[in-house]
């Protein structure tokens, strides 16, 4: 009986944990992403922008209330003195909607950097032009759009009144951004070890977890880390074995999510020899 509860326990941890995911892992609950690829920018330069040049691009919003755009920069690993200039409007018109200047040195290599303006109430389906100048860039002070994929998000602001249709539209994000399986598949792994329970098997599956969670998973979802050490705990008490795994990764791979992990099973580790120490000299 406590078996079949511990199995139906972990079923709605499931549950539960995959709808916080897919309703709370953006910026706010109302607010739904859409990722685009490089083919928004009719030509990127490989070297930085020179004063007064300019990367060109459209996009097509997917949903109404377009009010953010980011977009992922290539800084060359240095600080850049230069002044950027964004501008957006829609396909046709001849004003710029929205245009601002902003400082380079604001920006982060490989990271994207948040355009933000006043909501466009009726921005679905329609396509929207922008544009990126450079002020005064030089060779030695200059960036550009990064080449990693995707190099821009856009961002709407759902309204919550129609709670159905912001469900729906965080659900085809989550997909559409590929985190949904992987994370959904990490919440799930406490039921499936459950039923695996040691062996070979149970470890190939926590294997494949672990490696979605460094390579497929871009961000650090404290959810998902504590259902990975849930699994640990589930099949192990060789914490400071995985620590030490998880340091060198964390070198070789210079990610702060391995050392995260290392840092997690190094306090398990600790706590659990302390408490068998406590055990052991108490009688």
């Amino acid at each position: 009986m406590k078996t079949k509860l511990l199995k139906l326990f972990l079923l709605i941890y499931w549950l539960v944990f995959t709808s916080v995911f897919v309703l709370f892992s953006d910026i706010s609950f109302s607010t739904v992403s859409k990722n685009h690829s490089g083919r928004v920018f009719a030509e990127l330069p490989k070297a930085g922008l020179a004063a007064g040049q300019k990367i060109t691009g459209q996009l097509r919003a997917e949903y109404d209330n377009l009010g953010i755009v980011l977009i992922r920069f290539n800084t060359f690993h240095r600080q850049n003195h230069d002044f950027l200039i964004f501008r957006i409007k829609q396909k046709g018109l001849g004003e710029w909607y929205y245009q601002n200047r902003y400082d380079a040195l604001q920006l982060i290599d490989g990271e994207y950097y948040p355009f933000g303006f006043t909501p466009i109430g009726n921005s679905r389906g329609k396509i929207y032009q922008f544009e990126i100048e450079s002020v005064q860039g030089t060779p030695a002070n200059s960036v550009t759009v990064s080449a990693i994929q995707p190099p821009v998000i856009t961002k709407y602001q759902m309204p919550k009144k129609n709670i159905s249709a912001l469900i729906l539209a965080k659900t085809r994000a989550a997909i559409e951004n590929n985190n949904l399986l992987p994370v959904s598949l990490i919440f799930l792994s406490p039921f499936l070890l459950s039923i695996l329970g040691g062996g070979a098997a149970a470890y190939f599956l926590l294997t494949l977890l672990f490696i979605f969670d460094l390579f497929l998973i871009g961000n650090i979802y404290d959810l998902v880390i504590i259902t990975m050490t849930i699994d640990i705990i589930f099949l192990s008490r060789k914490f400071f074995i995985i620590a030490l795994v998880f340091l060198l990764l964390s070198m070789i791979l210079n990610g702060e999510k391995t050392a995260v992990y290392a840092f997690v099973f190094l306090a398990i580790g600790t706590l659990y020899e302390t408490v068998n120490y406590y055990r052991r000299h108490s009688g």
